[in-house]
């Protein structure tokens, strides 16, 4: 959906995962360039407040999405939140992740299928349904479609490792998928 603006002033950004760690870095430091934050967090209610009173300190627009991204309609829900709570949404960031060790011996088709949907299938869904929005915005303004998504991944994703099969899986199909929706 084109390169990533230069000047994030004004837009408005989803990071899914928001709240902790990588994902307070992200809300941090597009916060500090002048983009609005919709932070989306599941279980992390109080750093997720905690980190909007300290984001609104950039005079910028900071918006909190609770929601289950491991099935369809949860990612739905978050997104259409997300757009209800902050208007338009200009980029979309699926840090949200769920990492376990659990090697071939350990995996079972619970403990797989429980990285897959959030790690995997939730990015996807959420970039499916975001672009959605990008171009009935494009079609209701005439304009060309406009919208940024960011996918993290992983270090592990370049090779092979033992010990974080599902983990590792997930954010591989989560790679090939990224390029491969690229080119629509």
């Amino acid at each position: 959906m084109g390169s990533w603006p230069v000047n994030l002033r004004g837009k408005t950004a989803l990071v899914t995962g928001g709240a902790v760690r990588i994902g307070r870095a992200i809300c941090e430091y597009l916060a500090q360039k002048g983009c609005n934050v919709i932070i989306h967090f599941h279980h992390s209610a109080e750093e997720a407040a905690e980190l909007a009173v300290s984001l609104r300190r950039s005079d910028v627009k900071v918006s909190l999405v609770r929601g289950d991204i491991s099935s369809e309609a949860g990612c739905r829900k978050v997104l259409s939140d997300a757009a209800r709570k902050a208007g338009n949404i200009d980029a979309l960031i699926n840090n949200a992740a769920v990492f376990h060790k659990d090697g071939l011996m350990a995996v079972t088709e619970r403990k797989f299928m429980a990285e897959l949907r959030v790690n995997f299938m939730a990015p996807a869904i959420l970039m499916r349904e975001f672009a959605r929005i990008v171009i009935d915005r494009s079609q209701k303004t005439g304009g060309a479609p406009s919208g940024k998504v960011v996918n993290l991944l992983d270090r592990r994703i370049a090779g092979a490792e033992a010990g974080c099969l599902p983990y590792l899986l997930s954010k591989k199909m989560l790679a090939e998928f990224t390029r491969s929706s690229a080119l629509e």
